[in-house]
């Protein structure tokens, strides 16, 4: 779906020709997609932390996997010998406090990343803004 940007989820399963993009039907019914996506969470919500807490995470919903990816972009990445730091401006309609604003930016509204890759394009770290 990162490929192929649609304008809404059902749009992946629509079976007009502008919209059309028939891999998706064929892994999943759009139904089951979206009872997925609504089930799907990655940190159980009983450990909820303190948010009185000066050490409070905004992102510990997501902390665990974000960590694993770190980690497995440094393991199995084997870098060249020229870097790149980049800002990627991830699309989010939610309601976050670290939600940014760039009007110059084709998605303006969003969550800002920071990557760092190799030359060939290779993330091997990031880090949310």
């Amino acid at each position: 779906m990162g490929h192929d940007v649609q304008d809404t989820i059902k749009n992946y399963w629509s079976t007009n020709k502008l919209h059309c993009t028939p891999v998706h039907s064929k892994v999943m019914k759009c139904y089951q997609f979206m009872h997925v996506m609504k089930m799907f969470c990655f940190e159980n919500k009983q450990n909820l932390p303190d948010r009185s807490n000066p050490e409070y995470e905004r992102l510990w919903k997501i902390r665990r996997i974000f960590d694993n990816l770190n980690n497995i972009y440094s393991t199995l990445n084997h870098p060249t010998e020229n870097w790149a730091l980049d800002e990627v401006i991830v699309k989010f309609k939610g309601s976050v406090v670290f939600q940014q604003y760039i009007p110059k930016k084709h998605t303006r509204f969003g969550i800002k990343l920071y990557k760092l890759c190799d030359g060939n394009g290779y993330i091997h770290d990031m880090a949310v803004y």
